[in-house]
């Protein structure tokens, strides 16, 4: 049987996490957004021309070109095509005030999932997520998907995306696309650089405010960090030998082991570098900072059906 074919025949039944699709009060995004994110953001922001080079970028892409692709080689997931990922996200987006995005599988069996458009949003997720998570963190997964759409992320990874990943218009021919001027200039290679390392930390913390939507939607911190341990390689076959409370200890070990010696920090720098996402041990361990914060029964407040 086809990994589709038995994901559609098991059941969203776990009971910690509330699928009311009743109307309800959207959730402050002020609330969940991490001040990182908004620094980060904002030292984005202020790179020289930043704008010029999001307008340049927001004329060349053809997000309906990118809406034939997805059509054309993914399954889209309506009511009727896998119906309990469509109410996941229904309830997800009810939850947290946005509209609903396009969905679609596609076949990949790395564990993924991502949010692309600047007008449009679609959410795609890979057939790797169906293997080695169970409904409750593929939840988990979608609600930070949708997280990112509730923080204005999505214009800002998409075109970030197109900057690095580009192809013609990638960030090695950005001087070419924006200005004559710029063109083998020191002033180019500059803002490559300062674009790509500003991009890259603006992203990593950018996934921290869709982590703590992904709590907020969840109820608890316990999907959120069980997707973290299988991501980090518990897989749906040793569930009974491995222990959240244990992973959660590691990240916290971690945090320890690079909060004062200098050298261990720089080794954490340089293996983020060009990363678009925290390690893992990091995430984990604001995951769970933020499900003890005050913050987070604020939300709570929000949250309840």
């Amino acid at each position: 049987m086809s990994i589709y074919r038995k994901y559609c025949a098991k059941r969203w039944s776990n009971k910690t996490i509330k699928r009311n699709l009743s109307t309800v009060t959207p959730i402050d995004s002020q609330l969940y957004i991490h001040n990182t994110d908004r620094m980060a953001l904002k030292s984005l922001q202020a790179i020289p021309l930043f704008d010029k080079i999001c307008s340049k970028l927001l004329s060349l892409m053809n997000e309906p070109q990118r809406r034939i692709i997805d059509m054309s080689s993914k399954i889209q997931i309506t009511e009727d095509q896998l119906p309990n990922i469509y109410r996941m996200v229904k309830s997800i987006c009810c939850k947290i005030g946005i509209d609903m995005p396009d969905l679609y599988l596609e076949l990949d069996r790395e564990p993924n999932a991502y949010t692309y458009g600047t007008e449009k949003f679609s959410i795609t997720i890979n057939s790797g997520l169906l293997e080695c998570l169970e409904d409750d963190e593929i939840y988990a997964v979608l609600a930070h998907e949708c997280g990112h759409i509730a923080c204005n992320h999505v214009l800002y990874l998409t075109i970030g995306d197109f900057i690095l990943h580009g192809g013609s218009y990638g960030i090695e021919k950005i001087g070419n696309a924006l200005s004559k001027s710029f063109v083998g200039g020191i002033v180019t290679t500059t803002i490559e650089s300062s674009l790509e390392l500003a991009y890259y930390h603006w992203q990593r913390c950018s996934e921290i405010s869709a982590d703590r939507i992904a709590t907020i939607c969840c109820g608890s911190a316990k999907p959120v960090l069980e997707c973290m341990m299988r991501l980090a390689g518990g897989t749906t076959h040793i569930d009974s030998e491995i222990n959240r409370d244990l992973f959660v200890e590691q990240s916290e070990k971690y945090i320890e082991l690079t909060k004062e010696n200098k050298i261990n920090k720089a080794l954490e720098f340089w293996l983020t570098k060009g990363c678009t996402h925290p390690l893992l041990a990091v995430r984990a361990f604001e995951i769970q900072q933020f499900a003890n914060s005050d913050e987070f029964k604020k939300t709570l407040l929000y949250s309840r059906d």
